[in-house]
């Protein structure tokens, strides 16, 4: 810059800390490096100096010196050219940066260009008065300095890194979903309770048959937050190049990502990614083989069983038919038994009737040389898969034997933890295969439609009985359209009332409901928003019965509001393990037969309040979450099956 002297400099500092810094100096270093120590010392010095007005502060916390992607840099640079600034002053050169070139060129050409003094006071120099050999040849030497540090942080960041991969600690700027950083040490993972419960529903969904867009479309629709919004909402300053424009929602690549994830199983896998250099910061990806991977790591909160289970599901995972919305019923299942490869469909039509084939798919691709046809017929294999289900279902009919004879056992309080443990894993079983099968019919009956051509032209009383049959849920809401047009009659057409009571009836999930409903409709008064009402009513009802349970009891009345919570969140009932103890009253545990019939008391009633209040609307919150007050909206919830399951918070 011209040497002119202005009679006061408008004055901006610019102070800078890296994660390098931090991590490598020593403590006097970094202490004197720290950015409210940079403030102190650059506004003592402004102070000092009556030519020197500070008008504004940059501040780039956490951003390397090794190039100038720093937005607070970008801000000063752009109020600079403005006409803004007369005056920047650091702390010293390696605060504005640490590369040469770049260095060399703000000092000697861009301050000059724009007719701004620069000033670096711990080298002792001023632009405006430093002579032509402090500026060509001493402020480059120092710049040259600066590099050579650069590039040997970065080996010590590199090596210090690459020591904590390989002892399993964690050295990533944010957590994974489902963890956080303990607080006694930021390179150890322990479960975030919330965010933990999410991942855990998210895999018992996928092993429950859902898609990974389906899991997604659940979560949106509680009001789940995403990753990176639930980070923001804990006050993480989370980035990631997933989010898009907006708030992020729930998608299916995010929930693959999390199926996919070793993480959750105790594992750590690092390394999957570094820089060129420390002075060229693009990313490439590393062999999966360079990997640094070490296995419990840290706590697993999803086990490696269902882990790998969800593993061969998702390979399994297939795409829809060219047209149509539903894949082939099996597709991505079955395989030849010679040669391993994949069956594929195929339609023939012989004497004017189609039939549907499998065969082996590398025979179709290369031939009787490469193996041999193994056509099966649709619906021969039907015939075969439903025969194998229905003797597995037989099989796993016993569970009320084994809780019956578990009864019966003198056991110990680990032996009977143990039995719960095999009994949850039957019955979870059990209902894979009853879901299979129900499945497996609807997809039958609805081939048979279509081949005889059924015409969909019916009768509305039609379509209802047939939705009797077929036992498909009909929700809350259906309900209340009822009530509301029975509200609507001034409460005169009983004809409603009937209906009302035949949807009841034939939903196996509204029948435990049926008091409430009654309940409602007796006492439902004028209003307009029937379903606030109920709502509301609901909340009521809830509350009152839950503090009777509470009361009766003698429960732990706010240990007893968080168990109901998650229940509620989860959308079943955890019996299995210490849970239900923690919400009793002292009683000793080797006391006999009173304290387990005591426990099951509580159960059943607990059961019993879940059953009635699971799925009708209102809200579900019960007491102050930990992070965030969450309301979730179980109207439109798909119904969920009861286990007695040990589970964390958000399950299936």
């Amino acid at each position: 810059m011209s040497k002119k002297q202005i009679d006061i400099y408008r004055t901006g500092i610019y102070l800078r800390l890296s994660q390098g810094d931090e991590d490598i100096d020593g403590l006097e270093k970094k202490e004197s490096n720290s950015i409210s120590n940079q403030k102190l010392l650059l506004e003592g010095f402004i102070d000092a100096h009556d030519d020197l007005k500070l008008v504004d502060i940059f501040i780039d916390d956490g951003y390397s010196g090794s190039n100038f992607e720093r937005p607070e840099f970008h801000r000063m640079m752009t109020s600079m050219k403005a006409g803004n600034l007369d005056c920047i002053i650091v702390k010293d050169l390696s605060r504005l940066a640490r590369e040469r070139i770049g260095a060399d060129e703000l000092i000697q050409k861009t301050f000059k260009k724009y007719n701004v003094r620069f000033i670096a006071i711990s080298e002792g120099y001023d632009s405006l008065t430093a002579s032509s050999s402090e500026t060509h040849t001493i402020i480059p030497f120092k710049n040259l300095l600066n590099e050579q540090y650069n590039g040997d942080t970065s080996m010590k960041v590199r090596t210090s890194q690459g020591i904590l991969r390989r002892n399993g600690l964690f050295i990533g700027a944010f957590a994974p979903y489902g963890y956080q950083k303990a607080e006694d040490n930021k390179n150890h993972l322990v479960p975030d309770p919330y965010a933990a419960g999410v991942v855990q529903g998210i895999f018992a969904k996928k092993l429950s048959g859902m898609s990974a867009s389906g899991i997604a479309k659940i979560l949106n629709k509680n009001c789940v937050l995403a990753p990176s919004e639930y980070k923001a909402k804990c006050g993480e300053k989370y980035s990631t190049s997933f989010k898009g424009a907006g708030q992020s929602k729930w998608s299916a690549q995010t929930v693959s990502r999390i199926l996919k994830n070793v993480v959750y199983i105790g594992t750590l896998a690092q390394g999957k990614r570094t820089t060129v250099s420390h002075k060229v910061k693009k990313e490439i990806a590393v062999p999966e083989c360079d990997w640094v991977v070490v296995e419990n790591a840290h706590e697993a909160i999803i086990s490696r069983m269902d882990f790998d289970a969800v593993q061969v599901l998702m390979s399994r995972d297939t795409i829809a038919v060219a047209g149509k919305n539903e894949s082939y019923m099996y597709a991505g299942i079955l395989y030849c038994g010679d040669c391993g490869s994949s069956m594929v469909h195929r339609k023939e039509s012989y004497k004017g009737r189609e039939y549907i084939n499998y065969i082996c798919s590398n025979y179709n691709r290369n031939g009787k040389d490469a193996c041999s046809r193994h056509c099966i017929r649709e619906e021969a294999l039907n015939q075969i898969v439903l025969g194998e289900l229905q003797g597995y279902i037989n099989s796993m009919c016993d569970c009320e034997k084994v809780l019956a004879h578990l009864d019966e056992l003198n056991v110990n309080y680990d032996e009977a933890v143990a039995h719960d443990k095999e009994i949850v894993a039957l019955k979870q079983e059990l209902t894979k295969c009853s879901a299979f099968k129900a499945s497996l019919y609807q997809d039958l009956r609805d081939e048979w439609k279509r081949k005889r051509q059924e015409s969909t032209d019916i009768t509305d009383d039609v379509v209802f009985e047939i939705e009797l049959i077929r036992q498909i849920e009909i929700n809350i809401d259906y309900i209340l359209m009822l009530v509301k047009k029975y509200h609507d009659t001034h409460c005169e057409d009983k004809e409603v009332l009937i209906t009302i009571n035949k949807a009841i009836d034939a939903s196996p999930e509204l029948r435990s409901k049926k008091q409430l409903i009654e309940t409602f409709i007796a006492g439902i008064n004028d209003v307009d928003d029937v379903m606030n009402e109920w709502h509301e009513f609901v909340v009521e009802q809830r509350d009152h019965d839950l503090n009777a349970i509470i009361t009766e009891e003698k429960l732990k009345p706010e240990d007893t509001r968080k168990f109901m919570e998650n229940a509620f969140r989860d959308g079943e009932i955890k019996t299995a393990g210490t849970d239900i103890d923690k919400l009793m009253p002292p009683i000793s545990r080797f006391g006999g037969g009173n304290r387990a019939k005591k426990k099951q008391g509580v159960i059943d009633k607990l059961k019993t309040f879940f059953e009635k209040y699971f799925g009708v609307g209102g809200s579900s919150t019960f007491t102050e979450p930990e992070h965030k007050a969450v309301t979730y909206d179980m109207s439109n919830q798909e119904t969920l099956l009861m286990v007695a399951e040990s589970k964390a918070p958000y399950g299936e």
